[in-house]
């Protein structure tokens, strides 16, 4: 671009209908968008109308063998984060070559970790290739490239991704928030006496 600034506009109602068309065109769904919004509207759903990715996470849901959308935000956060892990491939046919013999659900545990031990919404690379390291040598693969590994969930998935030359961050902060409480509970750190 020749122009000294530019910004991007804030992803509006009109984008949201286009997304759900664009998607259902793409992936051969039957959706009808005006109907999908109201629905996520009348659940108390509009943060997850208003950002691409999470409306794609809906339009998954929505285009799977099980159409009906969770009735809560933690529900519809954790199918849809099942569904784009463990069953997108599968339903689509998709084999993706890896070094790293991780399967969907052994990688959201890895992000679990690093989004549950991120003490911002954005951290530095040596920090989380130091929570992806830990991880994997749990699940004994300390020899695997953890920068490979996570540049591999992040082309994957889209859900943790690289910001700039030395950062990372979730792409959005409730998919943060959902996957550190996960681990935080699913770790027995969680005491409800303490909260």
């Amino acid at each position: 671009l020749t122009v000294a600034y530019f910004g991007l506009a804030a992803f509006s109602r009109e984008d949201s209908l286009k997304l759900i068309d664009a998607f259902s065109e793409s992936y051969g769904g039957r959706l009808d968008a005006e109907p999908l919004l109201n629905e996520l509207e009348q659940h108390g759903f509009q943060d997850f109308a208003s950002h691409p990715l999470l409306l794609a996470l809906v339009c998954i849901l929505k285009t799977s063998p099980a159409p009906i959308l969770p009735r809560r935000a933690i529900g519809l956060i954790r199918r849809a984060i099942d569904t784009l892990t463990l069953r997108w491939d599968e339903a689509k046919g998709v084999y993706r070559d890896s070094k790293i013999p991780l399967d969907g659900e052994e990688r959201v545990r890895c992000m679990m970790r690093i989004a549950f031990f991120m003490k911002r919404p954005e951290a530095h690379t040596e920090e989380v290739e130091r929570y992806a390291a830990e991880y994997l040598k749990l699940v004994h693969l300390r020899s695997a490239d953890t920068r490979s590994f996570l540049r591999e969930m992040a082309q994957w998935y889209g859900l943790f991704v690289e910001v700039g030359n030395d950062s990372w961050q979730f792409v959005h902060r409730t998919i943060q928030d959902f996957l550190a409480a996960r681990f935080w509970v699913e770790d027995g750190r969680f005491d409800p006496d303490s909260v």
